[in-house]
């Protein structure tokens, strides 16, 4: 009786904590398993403890189940799998040989995208897009200040959308941005956010897989080892000498907010020297990838998984005069890392076509053979070519008191903010100069787009919009809708440490 009450503890309790659909009942029978054969022990214990006869039949059956149990977690094949790896603040120019080796051999063997576009410039409004497939004026994920903004309800996320099929999902993930609190827990078995970096999102997500592998999962993996404040240890010693204060992180974030608000005048050798602290976190983080990458390479599972790797937004080291992210939706922090691994992988392919977030949930959903939600407007990267023209690109971002929102359709680019600025990508590719009044024309086709755009979202039908006939129109700002959140005192603390709740720097 001991056994079988705590083989049914056992399998409830895996059940309950993570999740595990019908698909995943031979990981419950495994589990069970070796609660019966526990069970079995201590009951045998207590029989002797009572001088009764051993309970040697149980103990038979309870052994031979969990031998059963054991083999089926060593031998059985690996399930499908969905892994979506995101790093926080990952620059698209940081993605080479030289700094990201372990990452560069992977692209190898995947699909990379050299145009890949964030839909913010912070991970608020950021990641919503990469796990919904819509854009933020859908979503309604802004702000952290008066209160915290939380994904809209009627927003489907991809975690949803794979339980709903069936499939085991887990996040794993270190940014207090993303706290269930914040709606990013929905549809998840296991999901929470805790402030460490990558070796202990390492353990914490192989030891889970190790469990899981044979069953179909969907996996979130969040990275913050790039995100600021960058303290790489041991410090680079070739790095440019610079009179900024860095550490501890209270130092950091007055330096931050100073050359924001124009309090500290940053020389170009400040800016390198950040970008070379950066860099070195970076390079630590690319080798702790490369253990996940063996890992996952030795169980299998990374040949049973269609992989993305990307960042949720870029970073800048003094590009408009300007660090960190958020703010306007510069190019620096739009420009994203994105690659798309098949099952085996793929002989290295590059494609330089505009691609945006808001294709990765698409992709993803169809390539494990599921309908995506029908208003996503993303198209699916698999098909992807160069010369393959998709619709146009678009960004917000609404930290401060001024919504600001950028898009780009081929080598153009207007930035709203509030004021427009029309962009020639293709000479300019630094944003360096307003040539609205020379291309008037172009000018009012991107406006016209940004008010087709908002005015889409409000009707709930972006994913309908035919891009090629869009009236002439204005957009004039109104309120985002949003949701208000209840985070934790830790979360709050933890965005505190950050530097998402300071007033200062806030335009």
């Amino acid at each position: 009786m001991l056994a079988l009450l705590l083989a049914f503890a056992a399998a409830f309790t895996v059940r309950s904590l993570y999740g595990v659909p019908l698909s995943g009942g031979w990981v419950l029978f495994d589990v069970a398993a070796f609660g019966a054969l526990i069970g079995a022990l201590l009951q045998a214990v207590l029989h002797r403890l009572l001088r009764r006869p051993w309970p040697r039949r149980t103990l038979a059956v309870a052994g031979v189940a969990a031998t059963l149990g054991a083999s089926h977690l060593l031998f059985a094949p690996t399930a499908p799998a969905v892994l979506l790896v995101v790093v926080d603040c990952l620059r698209a120019d940081r993605l080479s040989e030289e700094r990201m080796p372990e990452t560069w051999a992977l692209a190898q063997t995947s699909v990379r995208f050299t145009h890949a576009h964030a839909q913010s410039s912070w991970t608020r409004s950021a990641m919503p897009s990469l796990l919904s497939g819509r854009f933020p004026a859908e979503h309604g994920s802004y702000r952290t200040r008066p209160t915290p903004d939380r994904i809209r309800a009627d927003v489907p996320l991809l975690a949803e959308l794979f339980s709903a099929q069936g499939w085991l999902t887990a996040g794993f993930v270190e940014q207090a941005q993303l706290d269930g609190a914040f709606g990013y827990g929905r549809g998840f078995g296991r999901y929470g956010f805790r402030d460490g970096k990558a070796p202990q999102l390492n353990q914490r997500f192989l030891r889970w897989n190790s469990i899981f592998r044979t069953v179909p999962r969907f996996v979130l993996l969040h990275y913050i080892d790039a995100h600021g404040p960058y303290t790489p240890k041991p410090v680079p010693k070739h790095l440019p000498r610079s009179a900024l204060a860095t550490s501890p992180s209270a130092a950091w974030r007055a330096t931050i907010n100073g050359i924001r608000t124009g309090k500290i005048k940053a020389t170009s050798q400040d800016f390198a020297r950040l970008a070379g602290l950066y860099d070195a976190e970076v390079r630590h983080l690319d080798r702790r990838l490369g253990a996940l990458y063996d890992a996952l390479q030795a169980d299998g599972t990374l040949d049973a998984s269609w992989l993305v790797f990307t960042g949720d937004h870029g970073e800048r080291f003094g590009e408009h005069g300007d660090v960190e992210h958020m703010g306007n939706p510069d190019e620096a922090v739009l420009s994203v890392p994105l690659l798309l691994r098949p099952p085996g992988g793929v002989s290295g392919r590059v494609v330089s076509e505009l691609v945006q977030h808001v294709d990765v949930a698409p992709t993803l959903l169809l390539a494990a053979g599921i309908t995506p939600d029908a208003k996503m407007a993303g198209r699916d990267l698999r098909d992807v070519r160069d010369g393959d023209v998709g619709m146009p690109s678009f960004a917000e971002e609404w930290s401060g008191r001024t919504q600001r929102v950028a898009v780009r359709e081929g080598g153009w680019k207007l930035l709203r903010s509030p004021d427009a600025r029309l962009y020639d990508l293709a000479h300019d590719p630094m944003e360096t100069r307003d040539v609205a009044g020379e291309h008037p024309e172009v000018a009012q086709r991107l406006e016209s787009l940004i008010a087709a755009y908002f005015a889409a979202a409000a009707d709930g039908s972006i994913a309908g919009v035919d891009w090629a006939q869009v009236p002439s129109a204005r957009w004039t700002q109104g309120a985002p809708i949003v949701g208000d959140a209840q985070p934790g005192a830790d979360t709050m603390k933890a965005l505190q440490k950050l530097g998402y709740l300071d007033e200062d720097g806030d335009e």
